[in-house]
């Protein structure tokens, strides 16, 4: 796994997803019955999850004010899997689905947040556009990573 470049999300997930396979196919036929508890409370607990396997899709957050950063397919729905975003300005940043949605990982003063929302649904509606939301005067830089459901 050295030969990562964990810079890449979609190829940092994909490597961790296959090594998790990996271990899992070792601890398919566990001889210990204190691993297999801990193999069914985890697959009770996974089975809760999305499918962490999809590779997620990268889009860019470069904006001066609210506005679009991606809008799904026709017929389709954004699923947000991560996101990073910073703000030169003391002004409220968000994320939020169409154009008068909840504010969603709302900051208040500059600075930087991010979040790994793998294996989360956090959706929009069908057709509905994910927005980066500014409050007033500055940017907002970053970027989301996405899946279209």
């Amino acid at each position: 796994m050295s030969d990562v470049n964990w810079g890449n999300y979609a190829e940092a997930y994909k490597t961790i997803h296959d090594k998790l396979n990996e271990i899992l196919t070792k601890l398919d036929q566990p001889g210990d019955p204190a691993v297999q508890d801990v193999i069914d409370r985890a697959t009770r607990v996974l089975g809760t999850i999305t499918d962490v396997s999809k590779v997620a899709t990268q889009k860019k957050i470069d904006l001066t004010a609210t506005g679009i950063i991606h809008t799904p397919t026709s017929g389709k729905k954004i699923r947000l899997k991560g996101f990073v975003w910073s703000s030169n300005a003391d002004i409220v940043t968000a994320l939020r689905f169409g154009t008068a949605g909840d504010l969603l990982f709302a900051i208040q003063t500059k600075g930087v947040v991010g979040m790994n929302l793998v294996g989360c649904n956090i959706e929009g509606a069908i057709d509905e556009a994910l927005y980066g939301y500014l409050s007033g005067t500055g940017t907002m830089k970053g970027t989301v990573l996405i899946e279209e459901v």
